[in-house]
């Protein structure tokens, strides 16, 4: 299968510029179509790659927002210890707010997801991909974002010490799905994903029109777009650090003195 092998070699160079060498991992598992194709694709790596020894935990976060979400946790994590993993189950109690309830959802996944990290010393596997990077990228647009927000999310990025890693970031959404579905990969659809009250399925809606009668480039451009801000960002950061070592200096009481001529000279160009 061209996906497995093709995924493959992706996260193994990944892995290699991986800065946390730590080989344990934890899985965030919606049990949507995207995370249930990227647990069966770790499971066929690691399988693949025993040398590694990789310690893989998938984590299910129970939102507790619809009745059936219950059931659907416990399916996702029979499916998942089937294939040879340790699976968690871990319930929000919180009540959900009046309003904004996806991007609580969202907050609440990340924060659990988190604290399971930094409490197994893991790091952390997301199944994004490149639609949803493009939406992501849209959005911020739409927002006006600023340069740093143009470069999306990142194959490998970190938090607090925890690495994240986005191994479908490069695949695109019809590519997964045409996975799940040559597997025969059992997935759960979440109603709110077709929910135009929610401002990622709107913008998924506006992007298929524009796409579609305007602008049929325009995943592809956004994505230009990203890799270019990404690069630009890296220059100025660089430049930048260099003007800093020469004109910011930190004494050991932790005073800051800055140079006035070097400073001076940011406004002369």
């Amino acid at each position: 299968c061209w996906m497995i092998s093709n995924f493959n070699l992706n996260l193994i160079k990944i892995l290699n510029i991986l800065e946390n060498k730590n080989n344990k991992f934890i899985l965030g598992l919606s049990g949507g179509l995207d995370s249930m194709a990227l647990l069966y694709l770790l499971q066929k790596f690691i399988n693949e790659n025993k040398r590694l020894k990789i310690d893989l935990i998938p984590v299910i976060i129970d939102h507790n927002l619809r009745s059936e979400s219950n059931k659907e946790a416990k399916e996702v994590k029979k499916i998942s210890e089937s294939l040879g993993f340790e699976t968690k189950i871990i319930k929000i109690t919180e009540l959900k707010p009046s309003g904004n309830i996806q991007n609580w959802a969202r907050k609440q996944r990340r924060n659990i997801l988190f604290k399971k990290c930094v409490e197994l010393s893991a790091n952390l596997i997301l199944a994004h991909h490149f639609d949803d990077q493009v939406e992501t990228l849209f959005m911020r647009i739409v927002k006006e974002t600023a340069l740093d927000g143009l470069t999306g999310m990142s194959k490998i990025s970190t938090w607090n010490g925890i690495s994240i890693l986005r191994p479908l970031l490069t695949y695109k959404k019809k590519q997964i799905k045409n996975y799940v579905k040559r597997k025969e990969i059992r997935y759960f659809e979440d109603p709110s994903n077709i929910n135009l009250k929610f401002e990622r399925v709107k913008t998924r809606y506006v992007l298929d029109y524009l796409k579609n009668k305007v602008w049929p480039d325009i995943y592809e451009d956004l994505s230009n777009l990203s890799n270019l801000s990404s690069n630009l960002l890296k220059k100025t950061n660089f430049v930048f650090n260099i003007w800093a070592k020469k004109n910011i200096l930190i004494n050991e009481a932790g005073a800051v003195r800055v140079n006035y001529k070097g400073f001076k000279t940011i406004f002369d160009r």
